[in-house]
């Protein structure tokens, strides 16, 4: 039995139904927003008795003044609903995520409304249609995507669509984007990083190919979903940490940086950054790091995090090997520069590519930031100082 009267026991022939949050959720209000449908999780209770200290502690503020603002926030919104039945409007209407809102003491106590009751009831119908994911979700191409894409695979696990219906579904022209890397790094990867943000779920993703050489014309994407194994919080500190255990100078500081951060961003947002964090060349891992984690580097163009008006040198490019990865910035440099050839540092830096697969290089003249990935984009850029 559902939890709203409006709708009935059995409603067969929907044709359409469609959901909008107004306005959409912030990053911090997705934060608080899941931690209170998590506790309704544990409970079961309409009415949920919330502790004052412990969410200040979760949402990082130390007034209550400020965690009050992120309650008003998400008491503004409301979402927008419709359904059709057999082509024609069936349903119509609008609520509120949360009824209301009382304070006493260190307590808050908050009411959720019927119809997210309705959309955390695995029986319910509004959480058959997925609307406690799709309210959480911020770009308009990520909600397409969960509709047409994630809502199938939950039933079939595997989906493979080609380019021309993705593009589609986006409402892209099918002239655009007809570099697939660009197509990837422009809509599938955003898509995925917000999905993983906010989901219990990993979705993979196997490029289909007209043949089976590296250079064959891409034709489509096979979709592949997985459950996420829920850890606790020790356990996914312990997995990061001991990723960056040899390259981290202040150990102390980076695990507090780091446990503060999958507090706030989850555990996949500051996995992708300390990843990033690792293989991208810097001068100085832990500023690199937390910068990382501030900004999201993971979801950013090395342009925006290389950016500088001193620039004078930027290529892009999938590289036939290392050594040509390296001629290009040997010539380069000693064009530029005879000194180079016999510069000890330079020479140094150089040949330590072939070990770490990027360059950090800097002097009084010149710096110098490169990573090679084989089969795919590397980067060179070289900066007058």
């Amino acid at each position: 039995m559902n939890n709203l009267i409006y709708i009935p026991e059995i409603l067969d022939d929907i044709s359409f139904i469609d959901f909008n949050l107004i306005p959409k959720l912030s990053i911090k209000d997705i934060k608080l927003v899941s931690y209170i449908f998590d506790e309704y999780e544990k409970t079961k209770k309409q009415n949920l008795e919330l502790n004052i200290l412990e969410l200040q502690n979760f949402m990082l503020v130390k007034q209550q003044e400020d965690l009050f603002k992120f309650f008003n926030s998400i008491f503004e919104k409301k979402i927008i609903f419709n359904i059709s039945k057999q082509d024609k409007e069936y349903i119509s209407g609008e609520f509120r995520l949360f009824n209301s809102l009382v304070k006493k003491e260190n307590i808050i106590f908050i009411s959720l409304s019927a119809e997210m009751i309705d959309a955390l009831d695995k029986k319910g119908f509004f959480y058959k249609y997925h609307l406690k994911n799709l309210i959480k979700l911020r770009n308009k191409k990520t909600i397409v995507f969960y509709k047409k894409i994630i809502i199938k695979l939950f039933l079939e696990k595997e989906l493979s669509i080609s380019l021309k219906n993705l593009k589609a579904y986006f409402e892209i022209d099918d002239e655009s984007y007809t570099r697939f890397f660009d197509f990837e790094k422009n809509i599938i990867k955003p898509i995925l990083n917000e999905l993983n943000f906010i989901e219990d779920f990993d979705i993979f993703y196997e490029k289909i190919k007209s043949g089976d050489n590296q250079t064959n014309k891409i034709l489509g994407l096979k979709f592949i979903i997985q459950e996420r194994e829920i850890k606790d919080k020790e356990e996914l500190l312990k997995e990061i940490i001991e990723l960056i255990k040899n390259d981290t100078k202040n150990f102390k500081k980076t695990y507090q940086i780091i446990s503060q951060s999958i507090d706030f961003y989850g555990f996949e947002y500051v996995l992708k950054n300390v990843k990033l964090s690792k293989i991208y060349p810097k001068e100085n891992f832990d500023n690199f790091l937390k910068e990382a984690l501030e900004k999201n580097y993971a979801e950013m163009n090395i342009h925006d995090i290389y950016n500088s008006k001193h620039l004078i040198f930027d290529e892009e490019k999938i590289f036939l090997n290392i050594t040509e990865f390296q001629n290009l910035i040997y010539d380069y440099m000693t064009s530029k520069n005879l000194y180079y050839s016999f510069n000890i540092n330079f020479l140094n830096a150089f040949k330590d590519i072939k070990n770490q697969n990027n360059i950090w290089f800097c002097d009084k003249n010149y710096k110098i930031i490169g990573l090679f990935q084989e089969n795919d984009i590397s980067f060179v850029k070289i900066f007058k100082i």
